[in-house]
């Protein structure tokens, strides 16, 4: 939930109102622009549900996720995706997915302009998620899927769910192992 307030408004209300203990404990203040503040609110349940789509809930975060499992590492591979996110949305969820222990960034030693993205063992479990995603997917939309669709499908055909799932985190896990050891 995002509330907008006016720049003056807040002002006033700092200047002259002390904000109360819930405010600050449970909305962090942003600056985006001189003319509004946005108020995110934080922990705004305890519902697990509610937990994971604050941190991955977007249309954005899974793609990223799913492209980090197909192999991508860089900000420009990220950029390549068929999806067409754009740069300061991409930036904003790989430092969220940063802040959230889902991803961890590197630099290689002989280029240290390049950063290296990868998933830590938090994203690594997100896996599932997306992997039961593509399959509801796949058994509810009309829509042709492209050729890396159908090669997943092909390669989920005699295997369980959770056998394919921990052999996709597996290969990602010695994927992993091996780039950062360069």
């Amino acid at each position: 939930m995002v509330v907008k307030v006016e720049f003056w408004l807040f002002f006033l209300c700092k200047k002259f109102v002390k904000i109360d203990d819930f405010l600050t404990k449970h909305y962090k203040f942003v600056l985006p622009n001189l003319q509004t503040y946005q108020v995110m609110k934080t922990n705004r349940s305890r519902c697990p549900l509610v937990n994971i789509l604050d941190i991955v809930g977007d249309k954005w975060s899974l793609l990223i996720i799913r492209d980090l499992f197909l192999g991508k590492k860089t900000f420009t591979e990220f950029m390549k995706s068929p999806e067409k996110i754009a740069s300061n949305i991409l930036s904003n969820r790989l430092d969220k997915m940063i802040k959230y222990g889902l991803i961890k960034v590197t630099k290689l030693p002989n280029d240290r302009k390049t950063k290296l993205y990868y998933l830590t063992r938090k994203g690594i479990d997100m896996f599932s998620v997306v992997h039961e995603m593509i399959n509801w997917s796949k058994r509810n939309s009309r829509k042709k899927f492209g050729p890396k669709s159908a090669q997943f499908f092909n390669t989920t055909e005699n295997l369980t769910t959770h056998d394919f799932i921990k052999k996709s985190q597996l290969a990602y896990i010695k994927y992993r192992k091996n780039f950062l050891a360069v």
